[in-house]
């Protein structure tokens, strides 16, 4: 793992870190790199060929079925999620619909997206051509599934399901199982965000069609791509890609072309980022490497030492229900300091990277702090500092960060 010495990551809800071995392997391919989508030279063909094994590798980490194809996209789960919405027909550029005058028609699908979700799979939808339902958070702070029954009861036609598996606040796990079963029972599109779980667990690939990946979440994938993966059957190839661009060509002439039937490269337009899909791969095979019982084990320990000690904190806020299944993700305040004159304190005095703001989910956010909504005008940004426990962790580098956080409270405080 690539730090800084002296320094304490405690940033892994953002990104992962860099991983030696998995440069190492990187540098040992460059030598050989050549761009794909060529059989004619010895290194382009083994460029492709690798490309493809790191496709098979991902799917074999993550326990999807021949059913899914892998497409490369650019940006994390924002970029798989935006592809996503093209092939649904749900996203159109803001220029192109001011030109064309288009206001999201009546038998536009209905989308449900659930409380937890972060900017890009909730604000994308309310841009796009569909109905978008939030689904709200109970009494007890978790997703309200009574609601969500009765919103699905009340909607016929097609029904897009949008869930993150864990929220890249709390770390609450959605009961993903129901919100499957409650879909499929509607004939409804199951689509799972799995950027802040998949470094740390996999889902049953029976329960979804379609899922959203951040593998530069996982520790070694930094600089790795977003990756979509979606059930082959679901993308429409009577219809043209949605960007008919280099790659995508099967003969073209100066009237006339066609494309290729390939779902992979249909939809992977140009230059793929293939040293990015190669990271990606390798940090889901070390991820199962380590083991997914172990990650979980050892996260638990460690989330529940932190919490026990935070909790004695004076006026310290820890946000989400503390008894709910989660990942080790950590969001607070303290009564009277600035969370990010507190996040910039802990990392100038002691080294411990962690991150402050609204962590892109502001709607969760206000929900978090018993906000009003507003429809004409936003009212106070709901902030706060978030801390991500790993299974790299040890218990010392969690009392560390105790020590260090009641110094840094006690020195702002004056």
């Amino acid at each position: 793992m690539i730090l800084k010495k002296g320094a304490r990551y405690f940033d892994f809800t953002a990104s992962g870190l860099a991983f030696s071995p998995i440069l190492k392997r990187i540098s040992s391919f460059l030598p050989c790199y050549a761009n794909t989508h060529s059989d004619t030279s010895t290194h382009a063909s083994l460029t492709t060929q690798l490309y493809k094994q790191s496709k098979e590798v991902i799917r074999k980490s993550l326990g999807l079925s021949e059913e899914f194809s892998l497409l490369n996209v650019g940006s994390g789960s924002t970029g798989a999620i935006k592809l996503f919405q093209e092939l649904m027909g749900i996203y159109i550029p803001p220029k192109s619909r001011q030109r064309l005058g288009v206001q999201t028609p009546s038998n536009a699908p209905y989308v449900f997206v659930g409380a937890y979700e972060h900017h890009s799979n909730e604000i994308s939808y309310r841009e796009g051509l569909c109905h978008l339902t939030r689904i709200p958070l109970n009494s007890q702070g978790l997703l309200d599934m009574e609601v969500f029954k009765q919103s699905l009861s009340e909607v016929n036609g097609e029904i897009i399901g949008s869930f993150n598996i864990a929220s890249n606040v709390t770390g609450i796990i959605t009961p993903y199982e129901e919100v499957s079963r409650l879909l499929r029972e509607k004939g409804a599109i199951v689509a799972f965000d799995m950027a802040s779980s998949s470094p740390y667990m996999n889902v049953d690939s029976s329960l979804f069609d379609v899922c959203f990946l951040s593998p530069h979440k996982l520790l070694g994938g930094v600089g790795s791509c977003g990756v979509l993966g979606i059930k082959s059957k679901m993308i429409d190839t009577s219809l043209p890609p949605t960007f008919g661009g280099g790659g995508t060509i099967k003969n073209a002439n100066r009237t006339n072309h066609e494309y290729l039937e390939n779902i992979d490269y249909r939809q992977e337009a140009g230059t793929p980022g293939i040293v990015q899909l190669l990271t990606s791969a390798l940090a889901y095979q070390l991820r199962n490497e380590i083991g997914l019982d172990l990650i979980h084990r050892r996260e638990k320990v460690l989330t529940q030492a932190m919490i026990y000690e935070m909790k004695s904190i004076p006026a310290l806020t820890l946000y989400g229900n503390l008894e709910a299944e989660r990942l080790g993700v950590i969001s607070f305040n303290i009564g009277g300091v600035s969370p990010f004159d507190l996040a910039l304190e802990l990392s100038e005095k002691y080294g411990i990277q962690t991150r402050s703001g609204c962590s892109c989910a502001g709607p969760y956010g206000y929900d978090l702090f018993g906000l009003e909504d507003s429809a004409s005008e936003l009212g106070m940004k709901p902030n706060w500092i978030r801390a991500s426990i790993h299974y790299t962790h040890s218990l010392e580098d969690i009392e560390y960060f105790i020590s260090s956080l009641k110094k840094a409270i006690k020195k702002l405080r004056g």
